[in-house]
């Protein structure tokens, strides 16, 4: 472990719902939501290094709905 990671969790999280409210007209549902807020709660944290996945069908639309919802936060799908 490096010095940079002492101390800090290491969450890879799995963010293939986040894919589903990309376009502000569909449909978000409750599960969305849930997931928006743990991700959100996650990336406030300065105790936690979050690493993002989603399968490969879904890795355009989670990093497009990343860059719109976490501006500058350089997540990028792994």
């Amino acid at each position: 472990m490096n010095e940079l990671n002492q101390g800090r969790l290491r969450i890879l999280f799995d963010a293939s719902m986040l894919a589903e409210g990309l376009h502000k007209t569909s449909q978000r549902s409750g599960i969305f939501w849930t997931t928006y807020e743990i991700f959100r709660e996650l990336d406030a944290r300065d105790d936690v290094e979050l690493g993002v996945y989603a399968p490969p069908s879904r890795v355009d639309c989670v990093n497009a709905f990343l860059v719109e919802a976490f501006p500058g936060r350089g997540y990028r799908v792994l």
